[in-house]
C-alpha cells in the first residue's frame, strides 16, 4: 500500500503482528546528494567543496571537483536501502 504524504512516497510494511506497521521512508539527505545513473544500476554524485572559495585551489583540483563520482560496491548496497523507490 503506497501512502502519499507531503510529496513523499512511503510504503507501509506489516511487521510481526497485525497491529505493528513500519513505514519505509526515503532518506532525504541521500535523495538530495545521489542520482541514479542512466543504466539504472549505480548511483553518482558531485564532489563537495566546488561551489565557492576556490581561488587558491589549483586548476587540476577544480577540474577534478567538476567530475562525477560513482558509488562503489558498499555504497551501492547502502544507497539501495536508503533510496528504496529509485
Amino acid at each position: 500500500m503506497l501512502v502519499v504524504f507531503q510529496r513523499v512516497v512511503r510504503a507501509t510494511v506489516l511487521v510481526g503482528r497485525k497491529d505493528t506497521i513500519r513505514t519505509v521512508k526515503t532518506h532525504s539527505g541521500a535523495k538530495k546528494r545521489w542520482i541514479l545513473t542512466e543504466d539504472g544500476k549505480s548511483f553518482k554524485r558531485k564532489h563537495a567543496g566546488a561551489q565557492h572559495l576556490n581561488r587558491d585551489t589549483s586548476s587540476s583540483t577544480r577540474a577534478r571537483q567538476r567530475q562525477w563520482e560513482e558509488a562503489n560496491t558498499i555504497q551501492k548496497r547502502v544507497l539501495k536501502r536508503l533510496l528504496p523507490f529509485k
